[in-house]
């Protein structure tokens, strides 16, 4: 068992070390609204997928998730809380202009208690599927924020690995294990 926790506390490690990106004019332009729409409700903001990867964060459509203390503090309205709550995670779209450009995001809303379940325990992949890829934490509420979403991820990458391994033949390499277990992810929604 002691052998298990300490891989695993390598891994958050890993997972909280190697993904860091400063910020850019776009994401720091998103965060400012996401601060004036959400407020205090807003805990954390993750940027994964395509444009974070291609660092080009205005020719695409950046993937962030934002994670809040509760629904009813996250919305005016109490509909979307409700749906919020009944079948997370809503999404939303977002653009605004910085430096004569204009930056598009697409946005999901968790709480840190739906993302950490998303991760380890809901079956369908929508979330862990999505989280064991490189993902940086754009900004954070407080260093356990911090330290639960990078357990979360951890935990997303076991859940990703533990779901493709009787996918795979008896040898493979890294590569078919990743390759073949993002597709199978984003092949199911």
């Amino acid at each position: 068992m002691t052998r298990v926790v300490t891989k695993l506390d390598e891994l958050v490690s890993t997972i909280a070390t190697g993904q860091t990106e400063s910020g850019s004019a776009a994401t720091e332009a998103l965060l400012a609204k996401f601060r004036e729409r959400y407020g205090q409700a807003l805990r954390a903001v993750l940027f994964y997928g395509s444009c974070r990867r291609s660092q080009d964060h205005f020719s695409g459509l950046l993937d962030l998730y934002l994670i809040v203390d509760t629904y009813d503090n996250a919305y005016q309205n109490r509909w979307l809380a409700w749906g919020n709550r009944l079948l997370p995670p809503n999404v939303f779209y977002l653009e605004c202009r910085v430096e004569q450009q204009t930056v598009r995001c697409k946005y999901a809303i968790l709480t840190l208690k739906d993302f950490e379940r998303g991760c380890s325990k809901w079956f369908h992949p929508y979330i862990w599927g999505r989280f064991s890829q490189p993902t940086v934490i754009l900004q954070s509420s407080s260093e356990r924020v911090r330290t639960a979403l990078d357990q979360a991820r951890a935990t997303a990458t076991i859940r990703l690995v533990d779901a493709v391994l009787p996918c795979l033949p008896a040898t493979f390499t890294s590569q078919m294990l990743w390759s073949l277990g993002l597709d199978l992810s984003y092949a199911s929604e």
